[in-house]
């Protein structure tokens, strides 16, 4: 039987934050959480990247433009929802959540979901450094995992070059999950190497198919 076991490290990891503003004490609490653990594990201060939006809800935009640029290995949500006195703290609970996990999913990188839900604010601040220390941690951990699927995912690798330069390499980078971006790229230089003894601008070579032809 094949066991496979994933571990938080960051090693030449970039991490992106989107952290809520809203419940701003609760906010930079899971702040703080989150960097120690990115420390912890090794990942550098200047490959850390910190966006602040208005509230939950806004947040799964923000991880989605942030996949999109193809530039990181692991993504992090950071937030507080307290409930109130209306069915509103349901609505923003379940979207926000479903949202991360759908951006989790179209793009094939690693999330931690730190977006707390809870009762009352007491509950949120006792919470909230380890809560955001996991998120962090759980945001590293499959990533050899996911980047031994991906070189698993076909032997052949069609190349086209197309110029259609760095807009268009994201575009392309996008049409290729589940692959994760980091993956992605590795095998497009590998490629690049391989079939123009690394001579070529990545620009001109903007499509790997893994799996699939053109």
């Amino acid at each position: 039987m094949q066991r496979i076991s994933s571990s938080p490290h960051g090693d030449n990891r970039r991490v992106g934050i989107v952290l809520s503003r809203f419940n701003p004490e609760v906010g930079q609490g899971l702040l703080a959480g989150a960097l120690r653990g990115l420390t912890q594990a090794g990942v550098a201060e200047n490959a850390i990247t910190l966006v602040t939006v208005p509230g939950a809800l806004e947040t799964p935009l923000a991880l989605q433009r942030l996949a999109q640029t193809g530039r990181f290995d692991a993504l992090v949500a950071l937030g507080a929802v307290i409930r109130g006195e209306t069915y509103h703290f349901e609505i923003v609970a379940n979207e926000s959540a479903a949202g991360v996990s759908s951006v989790q999913l179209e793009f094939g990188i690693p999330i931690g979901n730190g977006i707390l839900t809870c009762d009352t604010d007491e509950q949120a601040k006792a919470r909230m450094d380890q809560k955001g220390f996991e998120a962090a941690q759980v945001a590293l951990a499959p990533g050899d995992t996911l980047l031994m699927f991906t070189d698993g995912v076909t032997d052949s690798v069609s190349v086209q070059n197309t110029a259609l330069g760095p807009k268009g390499l994201e575009e392309a980078l996008k049409d290729l999950a589940p692959a994760s971006p980091q993956a992605v790229v590795e095998r497009l230089s590998r490629t690049v190497k391989q079939h123009a003894a690394g001579r070529l601008p990545i620009d001109d070579v903007t499509l790997v198919a893994l799996g699939r032809t053109p």
